[in-house]
């Protein structure tokens, strides 16, 4: 695949942000609109592929919406098979997190992107003193080591005092989506490397 580079200041991106989240269409298209296609193609270099999922969280609630102490407690406990893909991704995530423990361990880390608070768990067990989850959609959390927060709300930090500061960030199938409509959020080209931005 060629390289794709697109000039980005965080001021805009945050502009972005909190203007399309949530997004004002919806559904999303089920094809990229004419006037996107040649960017969502990369001039035609990319084919694209019918994957059609619509779960609009942006603007309302997330998947699992309430995050207690106990809940988080279970998840901690079980720490195998508690991903919402299989537990092959938590025997593959559990060693990586022990080998960076250390840079972990006692941190402020920042997951993006969450259907279910699995990887929030696995770093809280591998030490982390608090997690701050960026989603589309909105979440409550009485756990105190866990705050959730939308992408226009982090956002409107950024802008108003310079954002949120954390020791590390950890993603995973998240910005992929970033930009494709699935979740509630603005159809973007670039929405991955904003996201990533």
């Amino acid at each position: 695949m060629p390289k794709v580079r697109k000039p980005l200041t965080c001021h805009r991106v945050m502009l972005r942000m909190i203007s399309t989240c949530p997004a004002v269409q919806w559904p999303p298209p089920k094809t990229p609109p004419a006037e996107l296609r040649s960017a969502y193609t990369m001039n035609g270099k990319s084919t694209l592929k019918s994957d059609y999922r619509a779960q609009r969280y942006s603007g309302g609630k997330s998947l699992i919406n309430s995050w207690s102490p106990e809940y988080i407690d279970g998840l901690i406990a079980n720490r195998i098979g508690i991903s919402v893909y299989h537990e092959v991704v938590d025997n593959y995530i559990i060693p990586i997190f022990d080998k960076y423990q250390a840079d972990i361990d006692g941190q402020v880390g920042m997951v993006i992107g969450t259907e279910k608070p699995w990887v929030e768990a696995h770093l809280l067990a591998t030490g982390a003193k608090q997690v701050v989850t960026l989603e589309y959609g909105r979440i409550e959390s009485t756990d105190p080591r866990l705050t959730p927060v939308l992408a226009s709300e982090i956002a409107a930090l950024y802008l108003e005092r310079g954002g949120v500061q954390v020791d590390f960030v950890v993603t995973y199938s998240s910005l992929e989506h970033s930009g494709l409509g699935r979740y509630g959020d603005a159809l973007n080209p670039f929405g991955d490397m904003e996201a990533m931005a």
